[in-house]
């Protein structure tokens, strides 16, 4: 099964992620900051969703993180 993280603070864009990935087979993690983002690349995501705009480190540290881990699957910059 497919595994998606999902970076975002708001709980409001999380839940309209969820809606849309619903009817696929798509498994979603979901994380609200940097920090435990990167804790959940562990889990081999096969892509990442992410907010820019992240409360303390933003979603362009969790990217520059994120490859420095040789974390390879898409990112896309929500």
């Amino acid at each position: 099964m497919p595994r998606l993280l999902i970076v975002d603070d708001h709980r409001a864009m999380q839940k309209l992620l969820a809606h849309y990935i619903k009817p696929t087979r798509i498994e979603a993690t979901y994380a609200t900051d940097v920090d435990a983002a990167i804790q959940c690349l562990s889990d081999e995501p096969d892509m990442v969703f992410v907010d820019i705009d992240l409360p303390g480190k933003d979603g362009v540290e969790f990217v520059r993180a994120a490859r420095d881990r040789h974390f390879m699957a898409p990112l896309l910059a929500l």
